[in-house]
């Protein structure tokens, strides 16, 4: 019996955290029972297991349990790659395994240590969400050397892509972007919820985004004020965490919106379907994006969209087709393209159906997942060794 092709996968996070790329992850190796995946990544919490076994995924979490772990996980990382590397049998690995580092960060550093320590080949993903171009000279030297050492790249859209090509022209490139899961993200209708949330009669804008400066949040509060005074009914659901929490709702309180504005906080991702079909329009005016999976979901969800024109967004929103864009760090700008959408239900009806459309042709996990499997096997194929 053929053994399994076995991935060493490096990621500087990964379950229970929750974000696009540990998402991504997840989703597409539970799609690929023919690949054998050994996961490593910091541990960063004590009450999470050193090792778990997921079918055909071993999760193995290095570090003391602390934020610190990532630092340490260029270090911790290749040693316990390299132990597992060593575990089996040395021709089976000549063979059949490679490493992939996903996001050139600090666990592609750990990557290329062990690839080229054990001469195997490296596969790097970029998933990165950054404004590449405004980040410290560190960062920049940093990630252009790891996709230097790369013998093949992904990226999650064009924008990262057209980098990765500047960056290391003579290695493929492929565009492979995260998508959703339809049988989570669907239309889903909740009454209860509706009127826990006092949301009956109400014109609901929503946006699902960590509470950082990059993902503007700011702005669509200082847009959602203008549109209040058009739209009484209007109202704002914040969903997610991060540290520009405190002065976010101060500075509700100063718009005297608070009785318009809610603050979810994080909820389980299971449950963002429910909150996400409550919504009128899903607004997100982005600094700088990777690719930008909640608009995906809304979308998914049948909710119009509205976006930046930065990074990944323009991959999958298409003005006036699609949803809108908007321009960055303008509120008025921003509150324009929401009552447009509020306004005209036969504009919002169009952006919902495009979208959807959209998302179930080109965004589905099942044929994400099989894009990599054909990779994974064409490279295992042309890197073996004879």
């Amino acid at each position: 019996m053929q053994e399994k092709s076995r991935i060493l996968l490096f990621t500087t996070a990964f379950l229970p955290l929750v974000g696009g790329s540990e998402i991504a992850i997840n989703e597409i190796t539970k799609r690929l029972p023919d690949f054998s995946f050994d996961i490593i990544t910091p541990r960063y919490r004590p009450d999470v297991a050193s090792q778990e076994i997921m079918e055909n995924v071993i999760v193995h979490r290095v570090g003391v349990g602390s934020s610190f772990d990532k630092y340490l996980f260029p270090l911790l990382g290749f040693v316990k790659g390299a132990m597992l590397v060593r575990r089996e049998d040395e021709q089976f690995y000549k063979h059949q395994t490679f490493i992939h580092a996903f996001q050139a960060s600090h666990a592609a550093i750990a990557a290329i240590f062990l690839a080229q320590l054990m001469w195997l080949p490296l596969f790097v993903t970029l998933q990165e969400g950054k404004d590449l171009a405004k980040q410290p000279w560190i960062t920049k030297i940093t990630r252009r050397w790891i996709l230097r050492q790369a013998d093949q790249m992904t990226a999650i859209s064009n924008y990262l892509l057209n980098y990765a090509r500047i960056i290391n022209p003579k290695v493929p490139v492929v565009r492979i972007p995260n998508g959703i899961d339809s049988e989570i993200f669907h239309r889903v209708g909740s009454l209860v919820l509706k009127r826990t949330l006092a949301l009956e009669n109400k014109k609901v804008i929503i946006t699902v985004s960590r509470l950082v400066e990059k993902n503007g949040i700011g702005d669509l509060i200082r847009a959602f004020a203008k549109v209040k005074e058009d739209e009484p009914s209007a109202q704002l659901m914040v969903i997610g965490s991060g540290p520009l929490l405190l002065s976010l709702q101060d500075q509700v309180r100063k718009l005297r919106l608070n009785s318009s504005v809610v603050f979810l906080g994080e909820i389980k991702y299971e449950d963002l379907p429910l909150y996400l079909s409550l919504a009128d329009v899903f607004v997100r005016p982005s600094l700088s994006e990777g690719l930008g999976n909640a608009f995906l979901e809304a979308m998914a969800c049948g909710v119009p969209v509205i976006g930046t024109r930065i990074g990944g967004i323009p991959d999958f929103i298409k003005d006036g087709e699609t949803g809108f864009f908007c321009e960055v760090g303008s509120s008025d700008n921003i509150a324009e393209k929401i009552r447009m959408i509020l306004r005209d239900a036969s504009l919002a009806s169009r952006f919902a159906a495009e979208g959807l459309a959209l998302v179930r042709k080109e965004y589905q996990w099942a044929s994400i997942a099989d894009t990599f499997r054909k990779l994974y096997e064409q490279y295992v194929q042309e890197h073996t060794v004879k």
